[in-house]
C-alpha cells in the first residue's frame, strides 16, 4: 500500500505494491516524523516466526531523504542477540507485543533529514528467531507530512483475491473531516460528504481486476490513496506444450511459456514487469492435469527487454522467486555492489512495486560469443593440480575478471585447475557460499555472467579447467522451494512443510546446515540433474566440487554420526546419477566429493570415476611443526584404491593454515632451527610442499599456500581468534612477493608442479612411500620407464640420516641444487639437514631456475587493498587497469606510476575528476611492455593524495 499527499491519481497507480495491514500498526494513523508514536507488532501474521514468544524485541531504523533505496535503512537501533531495554517491546496478550517513543529523538535523526518511513524486524533475545513479512522481507510503515491524508483500512492486505458474488468491506479513513470519495476502475461508486471514514460493502463483480481509489478533498487539498482487489476465477486445468522446462522457455522473441512445479496448490500467478508488478486474472497460471505443474504463455514482450518477475500463490500473499531462472534481484544486497563489478544499471530493482527477491528473463539475450578453436581438455587425475580459490579473498574487487587477469600467474605455478567456492547465488554479499538460494543463478557481487564465461574460456586457453564447488546437500530459506512449502511454527527456526516436495521436515544427519534436500524424492533429482547439467552447458565448467557430499543420503543417522559414515549404497547411488548426468554432457567431467565416509564406500566411488578429498592437514602440519605424524594416508595406494582417485590436500578452506601454526606451536628445541621463525618455517613449508606433491595423484592447494599464508582461518579482521569469524574476509596477500623467503618457497612450489605435470615419472603407479610415523625422514621411491625418481625430506629439527634405496648404482642427478651424486652402494646414508629436502632422478633434468623473480632488495609495506580514495582492478594486471576514484569536489588529479626504486615508469598527465566516483581505464604498455612485478600507482590533486601498490603478472 502506498499512501501519498497531493499526488495525481496517474502518479498513484504505478505505484501500488504488496502490503499486508495489520502485522504492524502505528498510533496515529497518521503520525509525522515530528510524532510520538505507539508501535503494536502482531505476532501471529507475516512469517509467525514470533508466535507465542512471551519477550519480543524490535530491531528498527528509518528510510530518510539520504537513503540510498527506499529500503535503505538508516539509524538502526537495537543490538542484535541482546536484551537491549532501549527496544523491548510490552507483551499486551493475544500475541501483540507494543513499544512507543518520540520518531525523532529515537532514532537520532539530524536535523535537515527527512523521515520518510519507519523499518522493522522483530526477534526474541538471541535474536535467533525473526518476525519478519510473510516472505521473509522486512516490515515498512509510512509516514505523513502534515495536513490533509487518507488511507484504505479495509481491505486490509493489497491486493485482496476474492471470488465472484463475494462481499469486500471497504474502509477509508481521513486525517481531518472532508469529502471523501471512491472509485472503482475510475468510476465513482460512493460518496460521503463530510467525515473521517467512509465505509462501503463492495459485492465483487465478474472476473477482473479492480482498482479503488479514494480522493479526500478539503478546499484546495486534495490527498488519494488506492488499493486494488482481484476477482478470481478457477484456474484452467490443460496440460502444457509437450517438451517444456521448468523455469522460463523461450518460444520466440516476444513470446515465452513460464512453468512451475507447486503440488497440491490451488491457485498461482504469475507478475512483473509485464504486469507493471500487479496481479492480474490474465496471468493466473493453467493447471496441468497431475495437479503438480503450473504453467502460462506471456506473449507480447519486447524482444531484448530483461522482464523481472515473481509468483503468488493461493492467498497467502507471498511473492516467491523462480529457482529455475538464471538471474536475481536482490532489494536488501544488490545495491552494494560496485559498479565495476555489475553494472548498476543491469541489476535495479523495481522499488516500491513487490518486495522479495525478484528473477529475471530476457528474450532475445545478447549471447557469449565463445571461442570455438580452443580444443581443451580437462587434465587427468595423475597429473590434477587443483587451486583452490575464493574469488572475494584472492583479488581486491571480488571480480571474475580480476581472478581471469591472474590465470597467467596460476599458470606459471602449475595450477591446471581451478576449484572456485560456490558462486551460485547465495544469501548476502559477503560470504564463502555455502548458503546457497538459487541454484541455475550466478552471484553477482562477482560480476557478470559473460564475465564468468571469459573467465572459463581464458582458463582452457591456458589449459587449466575450472570446477565450481556446490553445496546441493541443503539450501536455506531464501530459497522459493523453502519459502513454498514452509511451517514457520515448527522447531526453534521454522521447518518446511511435511508436504514440500524438494526437502526433508527434519535433517537426516547431524552435520546437516540450513534445509536438508531429500535426494530421493523424483523432483529433487531431476531438480539436481537439471542443475548440474546446467553449469557444465551454459558456461563450459569441468566438472564440479560437491560439498558435504555424505549427506546425500536418505539413511536417518541423527545421534549417531559413526552410522552416517558407513557403507551406503542408496548414498553410492544418487551420486552415480549425478556423476552419470554430467559426464553425459561433458565424459571428461572432473567430479569431487567431500565425503569423508567409510572407505570401503570411497573405494566404490573412486572405481565409479569420482575424485575423493583426502585431508592429510593434521598430520603434515605435524611435520612443518617438527614432531613425529605418518603421511602415508596422502597415497591413495595406502587407502587401498585401485587407481589415482585421492584428491589429498595439507590445506583446504576448512583447515588450518599449516605456516599459522607453525608460528604459533613449532618445535623449538633447536634454537639454531627454530620452527616458530617465519624463515624457518617457510623453509619447512618448502620441504613440506615437495615431499606432498611428489606423492603420486591429483592435489590441491588452498589460495596464497604457496606463499606461506599464515592468517588463521578463524581470525577477525581486527586480528582476534573468534570461531565466529571463520567464513569472514581474510586479507588477500600479494604482498607476500616482497619477502625473499615467500618468493623462495613459491619458486620451489612451481618448481615440483612442473615435475608432476610435464615428468612421467610422477603420475607413476609404481611407487613406494616410506612416510609412517618411525622416524621424521621420509621418503619415496617413483619407477617408471622414463626415469627413476628418490624423494627425501627431514622433518626433524636436527640433522637425520636417511637411507636412500636408490635402485640402482650409477650418477644420479639432485634437482634442486643442479648436481649429481655418483652412488656405489644403494644403501649409503644421506646426511640431511633439519628441513632439507632433496629430489634424486636417474636422468639429468633441465636446470633448475627461479620463475617468479620479482629483483633483489625489494622493500615495501604490505597491500591492504583497502585505499579510500582510489580503488585499482584487475589487480594483478596484465596490460590495462581500471582505476576508480573518488574526489569530494571537482579538480584535476595527475595519475602517475612508479617501479619499487621510485623511478617514474608511466605519466598519465592530468586528469579531470568530477565529484563522486570517477572511472578512468589506463594502458600500462603505452611505453612499451613493463617488467613483471609490484608497482605503486600514485593520484595526486587538491584532496587526493595517495598510493596504491599495482602487481603486473603477464
Amino acid at each position: 500500500m502506498v499512501n501519498l499527499l497531493r499526488v495525481t491519481l496517474s502518479g498513484v497507480l504505478c505505484l501500488i505494491f504488496f502490503h499486508i495491514k495489520g502485522q504492524v500498526t502505528i498510533d496515529p494513523v497518521f503520525a509525522t516524523e515530528n510524532d510520538s508514536v505507539v508501535i503494536t507488532f502482531d505476532a501471529s501474521q507475516g512469517n509467525a516466526a514470533l508466535l507465542n514468544q512471551t519477550q519480543v524485541y524490535a530491531h528498527t531504523g528509518v528510510i530518510t531523504s539520504k537513503s540510498a533505496t527506499p529500503t535503505d535503512w538508516k539509524y538502526v537501533q537495537g543490538n542484535w542477540g541482546t536484551v537491549d531495554n532501549k527496544v523491548k517491546m510490552t507483551n499486551i496478550g493475544n500475541n501483540k507485543h507494543q513499544i512507543s517513543y518520540r520518531i525523532r529523538d529515537f532514532y537520532g535523526v539530524p536535523s535537515g533529514e527527512t523521515v520518510t518511513r519507519l523499518a522493522f524486524v522483530f526477534r526474541d533475545a538471541a535474536g535467533t528467531n525473526v518476525g519478519r513479512s510473510t516472505d521473509g522481507s522486512d516490515i515498512f510503515v509510512n509516514l505523513y507530512t502534515a495536513g490533509l491524508a487518507a488511507t484504505f483500512t479495509s481491505p486490509n492486505q493489497t491486493p485482496s483475491i476474492t471470488k465472484q458474488g463475494n462481499n469486500v468491506s471497504v474502509s477509508v479513513l481521513a486525517s481531518e473531516a472532508a469529502n471523501i470519495k471512491l472509485f472503482s476502475n475510475g468510476t465513482l461508486v460512493f460518496e460521503e460528504p463530510s467525515a473521517t471514514t467512509l465505509n462501503y460493502t463492495y459485492t465483487t463483480p465478474a472476473v477482473g481486476k479492480y482498482e479503488l481509489t479514494t480522493e479526500v478533498t478539503k478546499g484546495a487539498l486534495k490527498a488519494y490513496d488506492t488499493t486494488y482487489f482481484v476477482v478470481q476465477g478457477n484456474p484452467v486445468v490443460q496440460n502444457p506444450p509437450a517438451g517444456l522446462q521448468l523455469g522460463v522457455n523461450y518460444i520466440n522473441s516476444t513470446t515465452v511459456i513460464i512453468q512451475s512445479l507447486a503440488p497440491g496448490k490451488d491457485f498461482m500467478y504469475v507478475f512483473g514487469d509485464f504486469s507493471n508488478w500487479q496481479v492480474d486474472p490474465k496471468y493466473l497460471m493453467k493447471k496441468a492435469t497431475n495437479d503438480s505443474i503450473w504453467w502460462i504463455q506471456i506473449d507480447g514482450l519486447t524482444a531484448g527487454k530483461e522482464y523481472g518477475y515473481q509468483f503468488l500463490v493461493n492467498d497467502e500473499l507471498a511473492r516467491y522467486a523462480d529457482p529455475y531462472c538464471q538471474k536475481v534481484l536482490d532489494p536488501w544486497n544488490d545495491s552494494y555492489i560496485p559498479e565495476a563489478v555489475y553494472p548498476a544499471a543491469e541489476r535495479q530493482y523495481p522499488q516500491g512495486k513487490t518486495t522479495g527477491v525478484v528473477s529475471v528473463f530476457q528474450t532475445d539475450a545478447p549471447q557469449y560469443n565463445w571461442d570455438n578453436t580452443i580444443n581443451f581438455t580437462p587434465p587427468t587425475a595423475e597429473k590434477l593440480v587443483v587451486y583452490e580459490l575464493l574469488v572475494r579473498d584472492f583479488v581486491g574487487d571480488h571480480a571474475f575478471k580480476s581472478v581471469m587477469d591472474s590465470l597467467g600467474y596460476l599458470q606459471k605455478l602449475g595450477v591446471n585447475c581451478i576449484h572456485l567456492l560456490p558462486v551460485m547465488e547465495f544469501e548476502g554479499n559477503v560470504s564463502w557460499g555455502y548458503n546457497p538460494a538459487f541454484f541455475m543463478s550466478l552471484d553477482k557481487y562477482y560480476g557478470t555472467r559473460n564475465a564468468f564465461k571469459k573467465l572459463v574460456e581464458e582458463a582452457h586457453r591456458k589449459g587449466i579447467a575450472i570446477v565450481l564447488d556446490i553445496a546441493m546437500n541443503h539450501s536455506f530459506g531464501q530459497n522459493p522451494q523453502v519459502q513454498m512449502y514452509f511451517d514457520a511454527n515448527a522447531g526453534q527456526y521454522g521447518k518446511p512443510a511435511y508436504d514440500n516436495p524438494w526437502f526433508n521436515r527434519d535433517a537426516k544427519h547431524d552435520f546437516n546446515v540450513g534445509y536438508d534436500y531429500n535426494h530421493e524424492a523424483y523432483v529433487t533429482r531431476l531438480w539436481a540433474e537439471r542443475v548440474f547439467k546446467y553449469w557444465v552447458q551454459e558456461y563450459r565448467i569441468d566438472g564440479y566440487r560437491m560439498d558435504l557430499s555424505k549427506g546425500y543420503t536418505q539413511k536417518n543417522t541423527l545421534g549417531n554420526i559413526g552410522a552416517w559414515g558407513a557403507y551406503d549404497q542408496s548414498r553410492i547411488n544418487i551420486l552415480q546419477n549425478i556423476g552419470n548426468t554430467v559426464w553425459s554432457v561433458n565424459p571428461k567431467a572432473i567430479m569431487i566429493l567431500e565425503h569423508f565416509a567409510d572407505n570401503s564406500e570411497e573405494v566404490e566411488l573412486a572405481n565409479r570415476g569420482f575424485l575423493l578429498w583426502g585431508n592429510i592437514n593434521h598430520d603434515f602440519n605435524e611435520l612443518t611443526l617438527g614432531y613425529t605424524a605418518d603421511v602415508s594416508s596422502a597415497s591413495y595406494k595406502t587407502r587401498g584404491y585401485s587407481k589415482a582417485g585421492l584428491l589429498s590436500y595439507m590445506e583446504s578452506h576448512d583447515e588450518e593454515r599449516l605456516m599459522y601454526k607453525n608460528l604459533q606451536f613449532g618445535n623449538s628445541t633447536n634454537t639454531s632451527h627454530n620452527v616458530k621463525s617465519l624463515n624457518v618455517a617457510l623453509a619447512r613449508m618448502e620441504a613440506a610442499g615437495v615431499f606432498f606433491f611428489s606423492i603420486p595423484g591429483p592435489k590441491m592447494m588452498w589460495q596464497f599456500s604457496e606463499m606461506g599464508y599464515d592468517f588463521a582461518l578463524n581470525r577477525c579482521e581486527d586480528g582476534t581468534i573468534n570461531n565466529d569469524c571463520r567464513t569472514s574476509p581474510k586479507p588477500i596477500r600479494w604482498d607476500y612477493y616482497n619477502n625473499t623467503n615467500r618468493r623462495k618457497l613459491l619458486n620451489i612450489w612451481a618448481a615440483i608442479l612442473k615435475l608432476r605435470t610435464t615428468e612421467e615419472a610422477f603420475s607413476t603407479n609404481n611407487f613406494q612411500l616410506d612416510a609412517g610415523s618411525g622416524s621424521k625422514a621420509k621418503k619415496i621411491r617413483l619407477n617408471h620407464s622414463s626415469m627413476d625418481v628418490i624423494v627425501m625430506a627431514n622433518f626433524d629439527v636436527n640433522d637425520q640420516t636417511i637411507n636412500p634405496d636408490f635402485q640402482y648404482t650409477g650418477v644420479w642427478y639432485e634437482y634442486f641444487s643442479n648436481s649429481s651424486l655418483t652412488v656405489t652402494n644403494t644403501q649409503n646414508g644421506i646426511l640431511l639437514k633439519p628441513g632439507e629436502y632433496r629430489i634424486y632422478t636417474s636422468k639429468k633434468l633441465p636446470e633448475y631456475k627461479e620463475t617468479f623473480t620479482l629483483g633483489n632488495n625489494i622493500s615495501v609495506q604490505e597491500i591492504d587493498g583497502k585505499s579510500q580514495k582510489i580503488e585499482v582492478y584487475p589487480n594483478p594486471a596484465s596490460d590495462k587497469i581500471s582505476v576508480i576514484i573518488n574526489s569530494t569536489q571537482a579538480q584535476t588529479a595527475s595519475l602517475t606510476l612508479y617501479d619499487m626504486g621510485g623511478k617514474e615508469v608511466l605519466n598519465w598527465g592530468e586528469m579531470k575528476l568530477q565529484q563522486g566516483n570517477n572511472a578512468l581505464t589506463l594502458d600500462l604498455t603505452t611505453n612499451g611492455a613493463l617488467k613483471e612485478g609490484i608497482y605503486l600507482l600514485k593520484a595526486q590533486g587538491q584532496t587526493i593524495a595517495t598510493t596504491q601498490k599495482l602487481i603486473l603478472s603477464k
